[in-house]
């Protein structure tokens, strides 16, 4: 064989590999921009749906607050409690469900796992209060000498920690031939150990608003 001809086919073969390479590299980082799109698009829509679910559960609140405050003079429907329920729970369904997606999509430290604990405690009390026919009392100004002020900036700061779990979304890698931090899912198992967690009323219920003070409003 010639040299000629030796060149010819080494040079094909360098065409062909780098072809080959060229779409190999092409094709993945296709899939991660895809992939990436579609998680961006789902954390998106989930921050709208925590958005609108805290300004559902701040209405219910006031709406509340309001009747329970009127002491009979404020007119409302017979059914005012009942209704102010339904949407005190459509709230808290939403929140359990954002609960869920970070729970299987996402590696939660420690403090992230306590903040979702302290954060579900929170919004539980308003559906509670209702239940009960009581008021959530929650104030802005520590003018009363009670919980109430704790309470209410300690679920402020648990609010703004969510929002932003839920706005920044982990990065991932192209793949594993290429030098680029990967952030994999939790296993199945880890995912599931991360709810139980999470949903743990014996670790939050009756000093959410402590644990949660000490994590994010301590100077």
């Amino acid at each position: 064989m010639s040299s000629l001809s030796q060149g010819l086919i080494i040079a094909l073969s360098t065409v062909m590999i780098g072809s080959v390479l060229a779409w190999v590299v092409g094709t993945q980082v296709t899939y991660l921009w895809d992939d990436q799109k579609r998680r961006r698009e789902s954390d998106l829509a989930a921050l709208a749906t925590f958005y609108r679910s805290y300004g559902d559960f701040f209405a219910t609140w006031k709406l509340w607050s309001a009747h329970k405050d009127s002491k009979g003079t404020l007119r409302s429907a017979d059914d005012l409690q009942w209704r102010l329920l339904e949407r005190a729970e459509l709230a808290e369904s939403s929140f359990e469900a954002l609960l869920v997606k970070l729970a299987s999509e996402r590696e939660l430290s420690g403090v992230d796992k306590r903040m979702l604990g302290c954060f579900r405690e929170a919004y539980q009390m308003l559906r509670e209060r209702i239940e009960k026919d009581q008021a959530l009392n929650w104030w802005a100004s520590d003018i009363h000498g009670d919980e109430g002020f704790a309470q209410y900036h300690a679920y402020k700061a648990l609010t703004e920690y969510v929002a932003r779990l839920l706005a920044i979304s982990p990065r991932r890698g192209l793949s594993r031939w290429l030098p680029l931090p990967a952030t994999t899912e939790p296993k199945m198992r880890d995912a599931i150990a991360t709810l139980a967690q999470i949903t743990d009323r014996n670790k939050f219920k009756d000093q959410w608003w402590i644990i949660a003070s000490k994590e994010l409003l301590a100077t």
